[in-house]
């Protein structure tokens, strides 16, 4: 539940692009969900740049076009590079929870601490890349990593 609203956190503070036009603000999740039902409790009553949230659930990295945040799971591990080379270009808000994500291109990755708190570091590299804008006090939230 706590890594569902931090993306709900993401998605209200950070900014698409204008030109990009939508009637649905998308979730994707590729691979085994660690959510439980949680995305869905989370964004039941929640718009996004005054639109509805769906979320949807593929397995294939043909499904992840036309959204505005993809989950990458640790199940997707072997398939991480071929993910973000196929939405790098794109203004989609990366997240993951896998060690190494965040080298290999994800924007957002999250990691427990060795009390077990949940915390995110953010790819200043691949916010940068993508056309997609952090609030600056997420950012102050993440550990940053170049």
């Amino acid at each position: 539940m706590l890594k569902a609203g931090f993306i709900e956190r993401f998605a209200r503070f950070s900014e698409w692009p204008h030109e990009l036009s939508m009637d649905t603000f998308k979730i994707k999740v590729i691979g085994h969900s660690p959510f439980g039902g949680a995305l869905e409790k989370m964004f039941a009553k929640v718009k996004v740049q005054d639109r509805p949230v769906s979320i949807e659930y593929v397995s294939s990295i043909a499904d992840i076009e036309d959204c505005q945040i993809l989950f990458i799971s640790d199940s997707e591990s072997k398939h991480v590079e071929s993910i973000i080379n196929q939405v790098s270009s794109k203004p989609v808000l990366t997240i993951g929870e896998t060690k190494g994500y965040i080298d290999k291109g994800v924007i957002v990755n999250f990691y427990e601490t060795s009390k077990g708190t949940v915390h995110f570091e953010i790819s200043k590299t691949s916010i940068k890349n993508s056309k997609v804008k952090m609030d600056i006090k997420l950012l102050g939230y993440a550990k940053l990593v170049e």
